[in-house]
């Protein structure tokens, strides 16, 4: 019952792993549906780790996901939420994480219905709404600054998929984030435009954080990277080095004001996130995001 996409993903990205999770996937479903007493519709398309399917009679969803770093806690930002501008969390099973949520409606992408600048700006409202304080975080819930430490690291050696001025650009960018600004919130480590839902008792609802304690411009850096991707698309082969450079600058000026960041923290952040991208082994489209990657390591 697994989309076709969700698993070719998960085969290519995780490998045994992810053949075992979706040989085990049947059973786990049987399981739910029994303790939970629900019974599934057909599974949404779309999404890339988890099976996501409609509660038949019911405003519900079921969600159940490969579990990984980056989405391991996810029913606990929920719970800090507390469905306020993100989806309610209803029921969450330790043993698999997966979690009964409330159905979004009507649950349209904010990218179907604004532009790339009107719908960052709606984003990051929420994502700055999202922004907590945490009082006894789980002892496993990842932190910013154990992420910029292993890029710190990562990137003072010399890297095959990395130019020089890309390399350096990116240790600059994690010694200037090396003191934290601010104290430590929940913020989101991939928030863009698709995973905001229409909704009906607020406008929108985020759905599928990926929760982590840092500083509050570090929630800028993923939308800019998605933002500039989805303009260099919107403009191809017209956005030339200057104009994407240009419009770097123009998102991570956006992009910080709604958050209430400093600009050039957002920027950096934005740029160690195409950084990221770059060296990720999962890319398929490597030398755009050294492309986004120069354009911020040249925006001001």
């Amino acid at each position: 019952m697994l989309p076709a996409g969700v698993r070719d993903t998960l085969l290519r990205w995780h490998g045994p792993a992810g053949a075992l999770w979706i040989a085990s996937l049947p059973t786990t479903v049987e399981r739910l549906c029994a303790e939970w007493k629900i019974s599934l519709g057909e599974p949404f398309g779309g999404g890339t780790h988890s099976l996501v399917a409609p509660v038949l009679g019911s405003p519900e969803v079921i969600k159940i996901p490969f579990v990984d770093e980056e989405n391991s806690h996810e029913s606990f930002a929920l719970r800090c939420y507390g469905g306020e501008g993100a989806v309610r969390l209803l029921l969450h099973d330790e043993q698999s994480n997966a979690m009964l949520l409330e159905r979004v409606q009507p649950g349209a992408p904010c990218s179907d219905h604004h532009g790339v600048k009107s719908g960052l700006m709606l984003l990051c409202d929420v994502l700055r709404r999202l922004q907590c304080p945490v009082d006894n975080p789980p002892e496993r819930l990842p932190r910013v600054k154990a992420l910029l430490d292993r890029w710190t690291q990562a990137y003072a050696e010399a890297r095959d998929d990395l130019d020089e001025s890309l390399r350096l650009a990116a240790q600059v960018a994690c010694l200037r984030l090396h003191e934290p600004d601010g104290p430590e919130l929940l913020v989101n480590r991939d928030g863009h435009r698709a995973n905001l839902l229409s909704a009906e008792r607020e406008p929108w609802l985020l759905i599928d954080p990926k929760p982590l304690l840092g500083e509050s411009a570090f929630d800028g850096g993923f939308p800019v990277v998605h933002g500039l991707t989805d303009m260099s698309e919107l403009h191809e082969p017209d956005l030339d080095w200057e104009d994407g450079v240009s419009c770097a600058s123009e998102l991570v000026s956006l992009v910080a004001g709604r958050l209430g960041a400093p600009a050039e923290r957002v920027r950096a952040w934005s740029l160690l996130r195409a950084v990221e991208d770059v060296t990720w082994s999962g890319n398929l489209k490597p030398e755009h995001s050294r492309r986004l990657a120069g354009w911020l390591a040249a925006s001001v």
